[in-house]
């Protein structure tokens, strides 16, 4: 009886182990999809790994970006590495900064990229890497296109009344700060008794025209307000010759009432 009873302890035991092992093959093992981890150099729990790994959209163009993260450790030292979508640790190009932030240069326009940051704690002690965050470059033919000499249309008339453009005038587009933002120089007031202003558009990703900032002044013996739209214009990337831009015009030269909207053909001489 001893030997049967014996027998069947020994039985049991070997069901309940091949049980478990079955259990962790099919995926009921509770760490089955953490995080893995990536190392290359001795990581440490005292210092962690930075957090929300994002890239500043305004700042993005065709060869660069900006990366960011949050750090609550007041770490002195990050390691950066990017590289095309996919690239594992070690293969990619490493960069060092002292700051939360990071510009990532001489890229390729168009392209999908990662990008992992770590903690460099000091005495080659790192965290973890955090990431990878992905992110795509703009196109880089914008950078080439809606630069030069343009006659300047005006479209909707608004008489005498209001500020408008030089409308006849020849200004100049060139590439201000960023490869998708443009600048011209002129007047806008009436009769051209006002000084020259400088005013801005952004080509915008989805294919419109954006005028992001307003001019405002007193002079001609008025108060005047010129600048952004209610509604957005459309562009064509592959074909610059022709534009339009509209802007809001203050016809009662009050700068709260009787804003109009204007629209402006921008032609390439």
């Amino acid at each position: 009886m001893k030997k049967i009873l014996l027998s069947f302890i020994i039985l049991f035991s070997i069901s309940c182990s091949n049980s478990e092992s079955d259990d962790n093959l099919n995926g009921d093992n509770p760490d089955e999809g953490a995080d893995v981890v990536i190392d290359n150099g001795n990581s440490d729990s005292s210092c962690p790994k930075p957090l929300g790994l994002e890239i500043i959209s305004d700042y993005t163009t065709s060869t660069s970006v900006i990366c960011k993260w949050a750090d609550y450790d007041n770490t002195q030292l990050f390691n950066i590495e990017y590289g095309a979508r996919g690239f594992s640790i070690g293969d990619g190009t490493r960069i060092s900064t002292g700051d939360k932030s990071k510009e990532i240069t001489g890229l390729t326009g168009n392209t999908e990229y990662d990008f992992y940051v770590r903690s460099n704690c000091g005495g080659e002690n790192y965290s973890e890497w955090a990431g990878p965050h992905s992110f795509i470059t703009k196109s880089g033919t914008v950078s080439d296109s809606f630069t030069g000499n343009y006659l300047i249309e005006e479209i909707t008339n608004i008489g005498s009344n209001g500020p408008v453009l030089s409308n006849g005038s020849i200004v100049t587009l060139s590439i201000s700060g960023q490869d998708n933002r443009r600048k011209f120089d002129t007047k806008f007031f009436p009769d051209n008794c006002s000084p020259i202003y400088t005013f801005y558009f952004v080509l915008q990703e989805n294919g419109t025209l954006n005028v992001p900032l307003l001019q405002s002044a007193c002079s001609c013996n008025g108060s005047y307000y010129f600048g952004p739209s209610n509604e957005d214009s459309s562009y064509n990337l592959n074909n610059d010759s022709v534009f339009y831009l509209k802007f809001s015009s203050d016809v009662y030269n009050d700068c709260s009432s009787g804003v109009k909207q204007v629209t402006y053909k921008f032609t390439k001489q």
